[in-house]
């Protein structure tokens, strides 16, 4: 199923989900078309011949600990989980603020750009979305320090979906870097 000119339905499937895969309801695929529309938005601003590939989107459950054995330091609140349930471990640090299961993720991809460096390609979706071109709720440089794969997240924009008050009690920064697979994060101030 094709969302925009450049992004298919597939692109956005769980790991291991069999390409037949859809959304689990009209939700999750108002959540997905929301993300690919401003994708969209900075595929079409990259210059001629440049493309991206989604390397992780929509995460089920399991997969929270299937990243943990590969390393890896998911959050249960992240927008990966695109509206799916996730459990919350009385140990996080989240539990306080959300309570043992956590349902607001929004929807996230991963993207590596092909034909175009890392950072003009953070900096062209930064500058974009600035300008209100487009919008998104996160843009996040992260990077796996084994395999030093780095990659932007982009969350779907949280305006979309939540009131100022739910956004504030929500508290994400706009755009981040992390060179740890996501253990900690810094906050980026664009120039």
């Amino acid at each position: 199923m094709k969302l925009t000119t450049n992004f298919d339905l597939t692109e956005f499937k769980p790991t291991g989900a069999p390409i037949t895969w859809v959304p689990s309801s009209q939700y999750q695929l108002f959540l997905l078309q929301t993300l690919a529309n401003n994708l969209q938005i900075v595929r079409s601003a990259m210059p001629s011949g440049c493309t991206m590939t989604i390397t992780d989107s929509v995460r089920l459950s399991n997969d929270f600990n299937r990243l943990i054995s590969l390393g890896d330091h998911p959050s249960p609140t992240s927008d990966h989980y695109c509206g799916n349930v996730v459990t919350i471990d009385q140990t996080s640090p989240h539990y306080a603020q959300f309570g043992s299961t956590y349902f607001m993720s929004v929807g996230a991809a991963d993207v590596i750009p092909n034909g175009m460096d890392l950072q003009s390609f953070f900096n062209l979706a930064i500058t974009l979305t600035q300008n209100n071109q487009c919008k998104f709720g996160q843009i996040i440089i992260e990077q796996n320090p084994d395999s030093g794969q780095k990659w932007v997240h982009f969350a779907t924009d949280y305006t979309a979906i939540f009131s100022d008050k739910m956004i504030a009690f929500l508290n994400r920064p706009h755009y981040e870097i992390s060179n740890d697979g996501g253990l900690t994060y810094i906050s980026y101030v664009p120039q």
